[in-house]
């Protein structure tokens, strides 16, 4: 008992230590070539609420791009920037934790008022401040998933703030798009003879549900079952090892903020899973007074591609473009990144 017990303490002191040693909050250097370098992590305070940025950029005289991350509550710059996602020469790139989310949530302020109109009012706060900041009369506005739907809010309700907007695996109708999610997973089990995972979807039974709980608990299950089978992102990138492995090993936050992050999602979820579930932007935000541009996956099925065409050809903007992206699923930035970049270099020239 006393050499387990031994065993138990030294490997408790080496997880801890490891965890200080890679949890510095600190965001590397830019190149020494860089003409006018940003690299910040800040603290603002946005409407009421202490929020996280990270600031980075080569020269601060680029177009700013704000990164508006999926979830609810999934900030997901660990992510992108152990990816190799670089356009930091192109933009001074800002990831923003939204309000309850990553190092934006705190255990001692109050969540009562997390809701997807105040996320968007945070998110044109953010706004002003970063074009204040860098003496800007407009910035690029990305949204990423659930980011897709804050970001579309912005874009509509304060157009005059944004050059364009870029949604990536856009959010239109959830409910749409989540019964297409479910027809495909029981297709795909079905094909694949997985008797077990397809009994226990089709215990489910198809959406919609009568409550947010059940289509909570739904979709929970459904996503997991679905995940490996939406292919490319399910065979080679994006596992859930390689997602909690990249969070925990991520520099930019320090140890309180990755504790808070994983409290800060399942509360982010619960609060704003209601938002989400029934969006349905084809009906309320077809007009935009900005330019408008997707980027999908073929495969996705969380933001189901057919569900996101079909918004993007209704929507009505002075400038549109759609851009498929042939292996990819929901993380086609990721997957197809030198594509990406260089469609975001032409947009923004």
């Amino acid at each position: 008992m006393r050499n387990v017990l031994i065993a138990l303490l030294l490997f408790v002191f080496t997880v801890t230590t490891t965890l200080i040693v890679v949890s510095p909050k600190t965001t590397p250097k830019m190149p020494r070539s860089a003409a006018a370098p940003i690299a910040e992590i800040l603290d603002i305070e946005v409407n009421g609420a202490n929020q996280r940025i990270l600031m980075r950029g080569q020269n601060r005289t680029n177009p700013i791009l704000l990164h508006v991350h999926g979830g609810p509550g999934g900030p997901d710059q660990a992510i992108l920037r152990s990816k190799g996602f670089d356009i930091e020469d192109l933009f001074t790139v800002v990831y923003w934790d939204q309000r309850g989310a990553g190092a934006s949530y705190f255990a001692d302020a109050s969540t009562d008022d997390l809701s997807l109109e105040q996320i968007v009012e945070d998110g044109l706060a953010v706004s002003e401040y970063l074009l204040d900041r860098f003496d800007k009369d407009k910035l690029y506005l990305q949204g990423h998933s659930w980011g897709t739907l804050v970001a579309t809010h912005m874009a509509t309700e304060r157009p005059k703030l944004f050059a364009a907007y870029f949604g990536i695996g856009q959010m239109a109708d959830s409910r749409r798009a989540e019964l297409l999610s479910y027809n495909f997973t029981v297709q795909q089990l079905t094909q694949a003879g997985d008797q077990k995972a397809l009994h226990e979807l089709e215990s489910l039974g198809p959406p919609p549900y009568p409550s947010p709980e059940e289509w909570l608990r739904a979709v929970g299950i459904e996503r997991t079952l679905m995940r490996p089978l939406e292919k490319p992102d399910g065979s080679i990138f994006m596992s859930m090892l390689d997602t909690y492995l990249t969070f925990t090993l991520y520099r930019g936050y320090s140890i309180s903020d990755k504790l808070n992050a994983l409290r800060g999602s399942e509360i982010s979820i619960d609060k704003l899973w209601t938002d989400a579930i029934n969006a349905d932007l084809m009906t309320t935000h077809r007009r935009f007074e900005i330019p408008v541009y997707f980027f999908q996956g073929r495969y996705d099925q969380h933001t189901v591609t057919e569900v996101a065409k079909a918004y993007f050809d209704v929507i009505d903007a002075p400038q549109k473009e759609y851009f498929e992206f042939a292996s990819s699923a929901h993380w086609p930035h990721v997957n197809e990144f030198e594509r990406y970049r260089s469609i975001l270099k032409r947009l923004s020239q």
